[in-house]
């Protein structure tokens, strides 16, 4: 299936982005910034909610994975309660299209059950200048690079974490160098 925005290399980030993350995704898990579902493909229908801002992405993701549950923002607002906790609170490729990172990354603790972990990738700073012209050329998706509002290096994402009274349990960079994944749990 045609996926909207789609770069050339778009399905193999979103391949690889997925497999680094999947190590650390367990029992009830929810996709926040679920794009077209590719972590729905890998953890079974009764534990996996999607959610993105994108209705028309969501639209893809309900087709392409038809037994998951998908929501756009708003429908998980108006369908959650505040009292729906997830084991794993997975965030791919997200945290740097936000406008606020403290917000967003409290809107995620409080979606966490205790015990739960969040788990987020990230493009390092170190690839903003392949990221730039690979848009440009097509390689990636045009509007994603332009929507960027921060990248984050270990110490911002430390910074960051400080704040939330969450602390990064796992960090490691891979795809060389250029992208991160970050696992996170509460303080103790």
């Amino acid at each position: 299936m045609l996926i909207p925005y789609d770069g050339i290399l778009s399905p193999f980030l979103r391949r690889k982005r997925t497999r680094v993350a999947l190590p650390y995704v367990q029992g009830r898990v929810v996709d926040i910034g679920c794009g077209c579902g590719e972590l729905a493909r890998h953890v079974d229908s009764a534990r996996y909610v999607g959610v993105d801002k994108d209705t028309t992405i969501v639209h893809v993701a309900r087709t392409m994975y038809p037994h998951h549950t998908f929501y756009t923002m708003d429908e998980f607002y108006n369908v959650t309660n505040r009292a729906t906790k997830f084991d794993t609170v997975a965030s791919l490729a997200v945290l740097e299209h936000v406008e606020n990172p403290l917000d967003f990354m409290l809107f995620l603790k409080s979606l966490l059950a205790e015990n739960g972990k969040i788990v987020i990738t990230t493009p390092h700073p170190r690839s903003e200048a392949i990221q730039s012209l690979g848009g440009k050329i097509g390689l990636f998706g045009s509007h994603a690079h332009q929507e960027h509002k921060k990248l984050f290096d270990a110490q911002d994402a430390a910074e960051l974490m400080n704040s939330t009274d969450i602390q990064i349990v796992t960090g490691k960079t891979f795809l060389f160098g250029m992208n991160q994944l970050f696992v996170l749990g509460s303080k103790k």
